[in-house]
């Protein structure tokens, strides 16, 4: 299963990132996500919020209403009042998955997909729905997010940004009287469609009297403003400039102006901004899954020739003295490990025939070595079907 986004990680982000919608008609292939999977999802899912909610024609239900408490054997549990729920849903009401990524490996795969794809941080939310109301009417999203309708079908309406790149303090809860009146872009999303809505675009997602399921993968980057925030804490206190004080009375402005100029120079160096990507680089971290057999027993050949290997990271990076940083952690590898690092490194998902072709390496070696990187969580296997 792979999200087709046919193009290249340099044209999306020159020609759409934070600029314009992107449509990918049928971009995933292969990948059949049914009712039973949903209802797989929601047996691992806690009912409350914000794990579970239910948002009918634009209020959120409350809990109580679906949701009841009791003595399971000492201990207090929460179930789903199934007639309840059910008749929410056949009402109109939308249900919505918070970090849905986190209880279903699919959409784990997608959002990795994404995150690789974008070289950011992504998560996922569901939403489910089998009437006609939208939940939240028009709004604009403060990240950019990959709708990747899985199940049944659902229009989607976009209108062009009356705030540009708008950070997640700067929500459209009191302006949506602002949002154009005519839409950019006005389809029904099928079932295998990716839509791309840059953060800041006014957007409408509305069922259309069928059973429907999509998830918003939404990505997560470091801002501009967030490095500033990481110097102002760390760095400027270094300052004489910065730790003066001010009183009114004073020649304040004259303070700051000197302040200014070491400010400046905090921000523009280089060794500032690279250790401030390298703590972001550190803090990279995947939800793999598991593969017991594998990562145990380290039985690599169990592993077909088409299983598809993809790194465990989102910023990875390999350097030529064998040392690499995946999953947040720098590990020093040697021999086929580290020959099979550096083609994972490239960030696309390659299956172990590719791998053997690639680094001449025989079959078995190569398994040996993916079964000691598995068991290190540095890389996660996708089986065929």
């Amino acid at each position: 299963m792979h999200i087709q986004f046919g193009l290249s990680r340099q044209a999306f982000h020159s020609e759409y990132h934070e600029k314009n919608y992107l449509l990918l008609r049928g971009a995933l292939r292969n990948a059949p996500f049914s009712m039973a999977d949903i209802d797989q999802v929601l047996h691992a899912t806690e009912p409350t919020g914000p794990m579970m909610r239910i948002n009918n024609n634009g209020t959120f239900v409350p809990e109580e209403a679906f949701v009841e408490v009791y003595n399971d054997l000492g201990t207090m549990r929460r179930r789903v009042i199934r007639q309840n729920f059910y008749a929410l849903l056949k009402g109109g009401a939308t249900l919505i998955l918070n970090r849905v990524d986190a209880r279903q490996r699919l959409i784990r795969a997608l959002c990795l997909e994404v995150s690789q794809f974008t070289s950011q941080h992504t998560l996922a939310n569901g939403y489910l729905a089998f009437g006609d109301k939208a939940s939240f009417g028009k709004h604009w999203d403060c990240h950019d997010v990959f709708a990747v309708q899985l199940h049944g079908r659902k229009r989607w309406q976009l209108f062009r940004p009356t705030m540009e790149l708008p950070l997640p303090s700067q929500t459209s809860r009191d302006v949506k009287s602002e949002c154009p009146a005519e839409p950019d872009l006005d389809i029904i999303l099928e079932a295998g469609d990716v839509l791309y809505v840059p953060r800041g675009w006014w957007h409408c997602a509305t069922p259309i009297g069928e059973e429907t399921f999509h998830v918003a993968i939404g990505v997560h980057p470091p801002y501009v403003s967030e490095y500033i925030n990481w110097l102002c804490s760390t760095k400027l206190p270094e300052f004489l400039s910065c730790r003066r004080s001010m009183r009114f009375g004073a020649d304040n402005l004259a303070l700051v102006q000197a302040a200014s100029q070491d400010v400046l120079a905090a921000l523009a160096n280089e060794a500032n901004l690279a250790e401030y990507l390298a703590l972001i680089n550190h803090s990279d971290r995947v939800q793999s899954p598991f593969n017991l057999r594998e990562g145990v027993s380290g039985a690599p050949a169990t592993m077909p020739a088409d299983t598809e290997v993809r790194l465990n990271a989102v910023y990875p990076r390999a350097g030529t003295d064998g040392q690499v940083i995946v999953n947040g952690s720098a590990v020093t590898l040697q021999g086929v490990e580290h020959d099979l690092m550096l083609q994972l490194c490239a960030g696309q998902p390659v299956t172990i025939a590719q791998l053997e072709s690639r680094t001449g390496v025989a079959g078995d070696v190569v398994r040996t070595g993916l079964a000691g990187l598995l068991a290190r969580d540095l890389v996660q296997l996708m089986t065929p079907a």
